[in-house]
């Protein structure tokens, strides 16, 4: 007689059967699941089914590792125990965080880096479960710090992202003295020490910004801001992105329309006071981001650029170039923000460039876009001085009373901030002083990049002569060694500019990367230099190391201090400039004045209220939506 059991309760059909027909013990039938998981970015482009990671079930020891089935971009995971199975996963590549999983008729969204605090759990039914995360793509950061050329350009897959996510790009490029820096870490919890709570890091990156206050409210922390998003040009792509689609129209609560920018990493690092070595490193940077913005622009993407201080001259570099080069526009916006470049700088007559090696203007960058706009202010005090006149006056009573061992300590200090901008303000800004050659303890001026450049022709200036007791003698080199080193240096720069020539023109002509000039690096900015550039080059060299590398004329006032107010209209006087009038007054040309709001050379990094909505919503992305190609997918 068969007995009566009961089911209820057991996770398996039992057999009532005592022996198979052969006698043999039958094994229990317990069901088995199928979860079908379909991984996409938040485009709905499918992603490698081989990096889904593991299942694992709540209360069994069962784990299964994907496979692959008839449709290539489903991961299987099949003959589970039915119930609750821990998804144990981490971003494949690097930053593609979880951003929201649909199981069936649930669906959860989740902000980047928590799934990866707290696994994500699936309920895996006997008759299976159908599943789709959707993630944000991995962040695109170009590095121009190294010399692999390769990493110029956008891979197929991220170019094939921009061209999905609205066909336009935005790029961002950093400013002077800001390092490479890394990714921050996600915050998976607190723990509980003697003398408070501390923070608990997984080794995977965030690549999103997070808001320091609201995550220490959340777990009772005290984090600074670079705690969690770190420093360099990591922390700027992960502000500057999360601004900008803020003004777009991104909320928190949904991460689906969050739209990745290409943020662009040079070697502007030189030290607090070696400007001008920013500068020439600038100008090779530039040379070599041509070829990102041709890639962008032979596959149809629409381009828009941002950027911030001495990126300015990254970008009209390149720019300059394309310009040359390019019969149309490939640029739809170019937004120069607090641009540390000469207020004439976009300017078409080489004639106006007052800089001592003739790297002031561009005159073939205004080609190469559509729209110019200037973010400029006259609160900046790292370009220019202080518009406050009473607040001058505080700081110049502080400095009166400042040891001068203080100041100097200042000078090697991080120069970005409210504080340092008006400090700095006192002095008339850093900006206009670039060219200054003292103190003698800075590397600063033009003298110190320009003597580490030519090493191996010092010495370039003759000694002193000496007068003592009515007998003379010269201290240091004799001018007949001078002379032969200038006429060797000539003659190597001639040579440079010779040898490059053929080069450059059929990169140009081929889109392959441009030849890095050496000796000729301050006039990187140019598409070729030619033999009689280089020469007045040469010429020019030699003039300013005779005056010791003091230039006769000052710099001219930052853009991004006053626009170019000081060269339109009957005021400017002979510093009047007819093209950017025209440029100015047919709107090619657009002034942006936040000296309202804008008190700080890096306020926009993390902006107050008013700076977001004056200078991010109205000042960039009113016209990158409204009258250019678009910001991601964003309506």
């Amino acid at each position: 007689m068969t007995p009566n059991q009961s089911k209820e309760g057991l996770p398996f059909e039992p057999s009532v059967t005592p022996l198979d027909d052969d006698g043999t013990t039958p094994q229990c039938q317990e069901p088995t699941a199928t979860i079908r998981l379909r991984r996409v970015d938040n485009t709905g482009h499918p992603l490698a089914p081989q990096d889904s990671g593991r299942m694992a079930h709540r209360t069994r020891a069962h784990s299964a590792t994907p496979e692959t089935g008839e449709q290539p971009d489903v991961a299987l995971y099949t003959e589970l125990p039915p119930g609750d199975h821990e998804w144990r996963w981490r971003p494949q590549p690097a930053g593609a965080h979880l951003i929201a999983l649909e199981a069936g008729p649930e669906k959860r969204d989740y902000r980047p880096g928590e799934a990866l605090a707290e696994a994500p759990v699936i309920n895996a039914p006997p008759e299976g479960r159908d599943v789709t995360a959707t993630h944000l793509p991995p962040p695109v950061l170009i590095s121009l710090r190294d010399e692999d050329i390769d990493s110029d350009r956008l891979t197929s897959e991220q170019l094939a992202y921009f061209q999905r996510n609205g066909n336009n790009a935005l790029l961002f490029i950093h400013g002077y003295n800001v390092g490479h820096g890394e990714w921050g870490k996600v915050l998976e919890g607190v723990a509980d020490h003697w003398n408070g709570k501390a923070p608990k890091w997984t080794d995977e990156p965030l690549t999103v910004y997070r808001d320091a206050d609201t995550i220490n409210d959340e777990h009772g922390l005290d984090l600074a801001e670079t705690d969690l998003n770190n420093e360099g040009a990591h922390n700027w792509a992960v502000s500057m992105e999360y601004q900008l689609n803020r003004a777009a129209g991104f909320s928190d609560d949904d991460w689906m329309p969050y739209s990745r920018i290409i943020t662009v990493s040079w070697p502007g690092d030189t030290g607090q006071t070696d400007f001008m070595q920013s500068e020439f490193n600038a100008n090779a940077a530039g040379r070599r981001l041509v070829r990102l913005l041709e890639q962008l622009a032979d596959a149809g993407v629409g381009i828009n650029i941002i950027t911030h201080s001495l990126g300015a001259r990254v970008g009209l570099t390149a720019l300059n170039i394309l310009g040359a080069i390019r019969s149309q526009a490939a640029i739809d916006h170019l937004f120069l923000w607090e641009p540390a470049v000469a207020d004439n700088a976009l300017t078409n007559d080489t004639a106006r460039d007052v800089h001592p090696l003739g790297m002031g203007v561009f005159v073939n960058a205004h080609k190469a876009a559509r729209r110019i706009v200037v973010l400029h202010s006259r609160g900046d005090g790292v370009l220019g001085p202080t518009d406050d006149e009473e607040e001058q006056s505080m700081w110049e009573e502080l400095i009166s009373v400042t040891p001068a061992g203080w100041i100097a300590d200042a000078a090697e200090s991080v120069m970005t901030g409210r504080f340092m901008d008006d400090l700095l303000g006192t002095f008339g800004g850093v900006y206009t002083k670039k060219w200054w050659t003292f103190p003698s303890f800075l590397d600063n001026g033009l003298g110190a990049p320009l003597e580490r450049l030519y090493a191996d022709y010092m010495p370039l200036q003759p000694g002193r002569m000496v007068t003592r007791r009515g007998q003379s003698w010269r201290e240091g080199p004799d001018p007949e060694t001078v002379n032969a080193n200038w006429e060797r240096l000539k003659a190597d720069i001639i040579a440079e500019a010779r040898n490059r020539f053929d080069a450059c023109k059929d990169c140009l002509q081929n889109s392959k990367p441009l030849p890095r000039y050496d000796l000729l690096s301050p006039l990187n900015h140019l598409p070729i230099v030619t033999k009689a550039r280089a020469e007045q080059y040469a010429d020019d060299l030699r003039a300013l190391a005779e005056r010791n590398w003091y230039p006769r004329q000052a710099p001219r006032p930052a853009l991004g201090y006053d626009g170019v107010d000081a060269l339109i209209g009957q005021k400017a006087g002979e510093n009047r400039d007819q093209f950017l009038e025209r440029q100015f007054k047919g709107d090619y040309l657009s002034m942006f004045d936040q000296s309202d709001w804008l008190f700080s050379h890096s306020g926009m990094r993390i902006p107050n209220s008013e700076i977001f909505e004056r200078s991010y919503r109205d000042g960039v992305m009113r016209r990158i939506q409204v009258e250019g190609t678009g910001f991601g997918s964003y309506t």
